[in-house]
């Protein structure tokens, strides 16, 4: 009996450091996901290319966007967006890139983590990426100027 009790106390503090262990470390298993909202609309984005505790490569963000089912989210012309991660990335990390359906990309001027969207209604395809101590990662979203 006393044996059978002794291994359940061991048991116990055997969990229960572990379960302390994991949970003080933070161990985080994918990329801190990006907030991009336009005012308080939220905007949907996909996970792209990253390097986190694996690598993988994505295709180019106008092919993700043929493949995967996203609708551009409405903002007006010259609307803020703004870009904020669950987790802060290395200082001057953050950038987005504006893609064309011919696969060519121009960088997009960004205000405290903020972009304008452009004045001219149409779709638009940007990427968004950032990186950490542990690793980086980027992010496809599109908006519809109306």
């Amino acid at each position: 009996m006393k044996k059978m009790l002794l291994f359940m106390l061991m048991c116990a503090v055997f969990l229960f450091t572990t379960l302390f262990v994991m949970t003080s470390c933070n161990i985080q298993r994918n990329p801190p996901k990006p907030m991009i909202q336009a005012g308080d609309k939220r905007i949907s984005f996909l996970q792209s290319t990253y390097c986190w505790n694996e690598c993988a490569d994505y295709m180019a963000p106008p092919d993700m966007l043929k493949h995967q089912q996203l609708e551009p989210a409405i903002v007006s012309p010259e609307a803020e967006i703004s870009i904020e991660f669950t987790q802060v990335p290395s200082e001057g990390s953050i950038g987005v890139v504006n893609w064309t359906d011919d696969l060519q990309s121009e960088n997009v001027p960004l205000d405290y983590n903020t972009m304008t969207a452009p004045g001219i209604a149409g779709i638009y395809i940007y990427s968004v990426y950032a990186s950490w101590d542990k690793g980086s990662a980027s992010y496809v979203f599109t908006i519809r100027v109306e």
